[in-house]
């Protein structure tokens, strides 16, 4: 009876005369709102699932260029139409020349000049910092590369210096692509050091340990956003013999799917 009562109501309200867009305006209230939090990442299950594969990856026919929509945004504070360092120029150039096939002196006929620098990244719920956001607990992520010799793929840890969005004017149509700077860690002397602290199955652990010291910079220290496996976490420096190491804890990924 009450649900009848409710439907008369409700049916009299609408067959009323309603002064000055009334009626219009208190129907708004009932209108669906978007989802946020992680009934978002639910409703877009599909493209974050592309996004997640991207990040596993490592296959030579199948390139990730950078370009692919991602399931967030870059975040302030920003700092638009950076003028590039030479060095950045010099790596962005030749990391363009393998991705695209192409020549070096080539690309950088198509390179804009300037960048937009962005000190966070949001995917999904998850926020990524870097080093000139002043949080550099927030920086430390992890990545697969594939080793030039023997085509195995391995995981390295870096902290991220900042991300950034650069476009390339191809004669085909302008792209942008959204990339991070990293300094990676150098390895440990050997496997046993690196997994010393091994709480399961052997070489498998989980903390790692990594030299306090950064390979050498240069187009490898470019990463496609996509290609980032996940945040970490570095708990403290561990002294073996007269080496110091600092220890690398990877985090959980805050999707839900």
């Amino acid at each position: 009876m009450k649900i009848v009562l409710k439907n008369a109501l409700v049916d009299y309200h609408l067959t009323c005369k309603w002064k000055l867009g009334l009626l219009d305006e208190s129907l708004c209230f009932l209108t669906p709102k978007k989802d946020v939090g992680s009934l978002a990442l639910t409703a877009e299950g599909e493209e974050l699932q592309h996004f997640l594969s991207m990040r596993h990856n490592m296959s030579t026919l199948s390139k990730i260029y950078g370009t692919e929509p991602i399931p967030g945004q870059m975040l302030k504070p920003s700092n638009l139409g950076v003028v590039m360092p030479l060095n950045l120029r010099r790596f962005l150039c030749e990391w363009y020349a393998i991705l695209y096939e192409k020549n070096q002196d080539e690309i950088l006929g198509f390179m804009d000049l300037q960048i937009n620098q962005h000190s966070r990244m949001q995917i999904g719920a998850e926020i990524f910092g870097s080093m000139i956001s002043g949080r550099d607990k927030n920086s430390t992520i992890l990545a697969k590369w594939r080793a030039v010799n023997d085509e195995s793929v391995d995981v390295y840890p870096g902290e991220v210096q900042y991300y950034f969005e650069h476009t390339l004017r191809l004669p085909e149509g302008s792209r942008t692509h959204l990339l991070a700077y990293v300094k990676w860690y150098k390895t440990a002397s050997s496997s046993s050091i690196r997994f010393k602290h091994s709480f399961m199955e052997p070489e498998v652990s989980n903390t790692e340990l990594w030299k306090p010291e950064y390979y050498q910079e240069g187009c490898d220290s470019l990463l496609a956003v996509h290609r980032i496996l996940c945040r970490a976490t570095k708990f403290k420096y561990i002294q073996i013999g007269k080496q110091n190491y600092i220890s690398i804890i990877p985090l959980n990924r805050k999707f839900n799917l």
